[in-house]
């Protein structure tokens, strides 16, 4: 019985609900469909079986038999009455007991080949969720009429049999042929109450098999394989565990959400870093640049205080300077040093001229001379010393 796509029914009649009550005289199913909502499909099942489909056996038994020992008993005895009955091994038996006196066990039974079956015949979109004889659904039409159940016998009449149930004050006493002969012989000889209703006894059963949750359990007799499953009440645990996929999903797109919003974060976290970073390149940039100007800044008021004149200076080298010679870089350094980096055709020459003036002394290379191989000049650079009294 137990199935995935079962289930998955039994959850989407959960938030759907509809139940279904259902006869079955071996080749027909009258439904009773739910007052509500009219062929709303997944429904619950609850069907009842005619008595004509069914075997009924009388056991005596010890009067302090346990309730164990009584299903162990009344098992065996069903197989042994069944083996016999078809002349063969039976496998598994589906059956339902009720004990109406001490001694005594009436038990009820069918094999379960006989169940499985009839599940594939019942119509689309109807969820199997208990079975009964057929007199337990007509007790339980009597009972949502009236809400009580006084002590006698209730039978209808159908198409090829009478289906009837006797009970007492506590629970099931009988239960009625299905000959009509025979039924007709007991409800003659029958001395205490009598209910019936008219009608077509057909759809009177299946309205019955619709009412069964509302029957009182001492009287409702399922068969063990297949007891009456209905609606759960709402409860946190069930919505928690029928929510279950729902919730881990609504979950795992919460967190796919976070995810991208903290990837975003991180990608713009990410950017600023890149423009901080960028930002310190250029403040270190600066930074060495005003060291830069500040070391050139304290040359010049040093040079300042000890009077010595750039302009005569510059003015000095240019005119000393051949024509085709050219400064690329001129240096000042504290106190009274020159660094000279220069292109032209002679460096020594250039070298003779500076060290001639008197403006100048201690001049020499700064380091090798070498050649410009595409203009063919010399490359050099020179360091030389101002004059003390030509500052």
């Amino acid at each position: 019985m137990f199935s995935i796509n079962r289930q998955l029914c039994l959850i989407q009649e959960w938030f759907r609900p509809a139940q279904v009550g259902v006869f079955f005289d071996g080749h027909s199913h009258f439904l009773a469909e739910d007052e509500k909502h009219p062929h709303r499909r997944p429904a619950r099942a609850f069907v009842a079986f005619s008595h004509t489909l069914l075997f009924f056996h009388r056991l005596k038994v010890p009067g302090n038999l346990d309730q164990e020992g009584l299903l162990s008993a009344a098992q065996l005895e069903a197989k042994r009455f069944l083996a016999l009955l078809k002349g063969n091994q039976v496998s598994t038996l589906v059956s339902t007991i009720f004990r109406p006196k001490p001694e005594e066990v009436r038990l009820i039974f069918q094999e379960r080949d006989f169940f499985e079956e009839a599940w594939q015949k019942l119509p689309p979109g109807l969820i199997p969720c208990g079975a009964v004889p057929a007199g337990v659904a007509l007790l339980a039409y009597f009972y949502q009429k009236k809400r009580i159940l006084s002590p006698g016998l209730y039978y209808v009449r159908t198409d090829d049999a009478y289906q009837g149930i006797v009970i007492k004050e506590d629970g099931v006493r009988d239960f009625l042929p299905t000959s009509s002969s025979a039924a007709q012989a007991y409800l003659e000889s029958w001395s205490g109450e009598i209910f019936t209703e008219p009608g077509q006894g057909q759809e009177i059963i299946a309205l019955g098999a619709r009412a069964l949750p509302l029957l009182p359990r001492n009287f409702l007799l399922c068969f063990d394989k297949y007891p009456l499953q209905t609606r759960p009440k709402p409860s946190v645990s069930l919505v928690t565990l029928w929510l279950l996929p729902l919730l881990i999903l609504l979950a795992s797109q919460g967190l796919n959400h976070k995810t991208h919003l903290l990837e975003g974060q991180n990608r713009q976290i990410k950017a600023q870093i890149s423009q901080l970073k960028q930002s310190l390149k250029q403040i270190e940039s600066f930074q060495e640049k005003r060291k830069t100007l500040q070391q050139i800044r304290d040359i010049l008021t040093q040079w300042q205080g000890q009077k010595v004149d750039l302009i005569k200076i510059i003015t000095k080298l240019s005119a000393l300077f051949p024509e085709n010679t050219w400064v690329r870089r001129l240096e000042f350094r504290a106190p009274d040093e020159l660094r000279i980096w220069a292109e032209g055709q002679n460096a020594l020459e250039v070298l003779k001229v500076l060290d001639a003036d008197p403006l100048f002394n201690e001049v020499k290379f700064l380091t090798p001379v070498t050649k410009n191989t595409r203009t063919g000049q010399e490359v050099f650079s020179l360091v030389l010393k101002i004059a003390p009294g030509d500052k």
